[in-house]
């Protein structure tokens, strides 16, 4: 078969995930480099499905927001997000890129979100989200943890869940800094009712701690307290005088 680089990428593709047999990181990885290639070069009739996906883009720019938290060296990331073509036993890795792009996705390039569209580039989110996390690590994570649930799946997708209502504050006072998401996460701390109130401290996100054990719907529940902590009068009140 004498097909092009394209063609060949769309053919894998179709055959793959048709068959469900291809891993998500890779499909990830293909739809990103089919989205890059679209403007530039003539592409193969896709299934609709494919082609939303491509025409969307949001897997190449979900992946290049990993790449930059993977490959960073000031990144809280640094080193722990296990890639596609990683060798499984590689390195300090505490996720996977598949987690960590559908996360993405679904939390953070939606229209909910005020970092998300077209008039956002993906330099600056990439610098968004690298200071929110330098602000998560700083308050619940102590230096020599190295094993915190914060850099796993259950911290991954409470603060990814919880990012809307933070990145609102923050584009309303137009500084996305780590010290100010870091003073206005310190101020929603403060503001969660009693039930919640363990998140925010650092014995919380320990290994073997409660958060190792949190389901998705205790999850969303954290997630949700932290929101609404955001929006609660004294938190902006507080955020906004800064």
């Amino acid at each position: 078969m004498n097909l092009d680089q394209i063609s060949q990428m769309a053919h894998f593709l179709i055959v793959n995930t048709t068959q469900k047999s291809v891993d998500t990181a890779i499909e990830q990885q293909i739809v990103a480099r089919l989205s890059q290639m679209i403007d530039f070069e003539k592409t193969p009739v896709l299934p609709r499905w494919i082609q939303r996906q491509v025409d969307k883009g949001e897997d190449a720019r979900a992946l290049r927001i990993v790449q930059f938290l993977n490959t960073e060296k000031d990144s809280p990331w640094f080193g722990k997000i296990r890639m596609a073509n990683d060798d499984d036993s590689a390195g300090d890795a505490t996720i996977n890129q598949k987690s960590f792009v559908s996360s993405l996705k679904r939390y953070v390039l939606t229209p909910s979100n005020p970092n998300s569209g077209e008039t956002w580039t993906v330099e600056k989110q990439q610098k968004i989200l690298m200071n929110y996390w330098l602000a998560i690590e700083r308050i619940l994570v102590e230096p020599t943890d190295e094993t915190s649930i914060i850099f796993k799946t259950n911290g991954l997708h409470m603060f990814h869940s919880a990012s809307p209502a933070i990145f609102l504050h923050l584009a309303n006072l137009k500084d996305f800094k780590a010290d100010t998401v870091e003073r206005l996460l310190r101020h929603a701390f403060e503001n969660l009712p009693t039930e919640y109130i363990g998140v925010s401290a650092p014995a919380f996100w320990k290994r073997g701690s409660t958060a190792s054990g949190l389901n998705q719907a205790a999850i969303r529940k954290f997630a949700t307290a932290l929101a609404t902590a955001i929006h609660s009068h004294s938190a902006a009140g507080d955020a906004v005088s800064m």
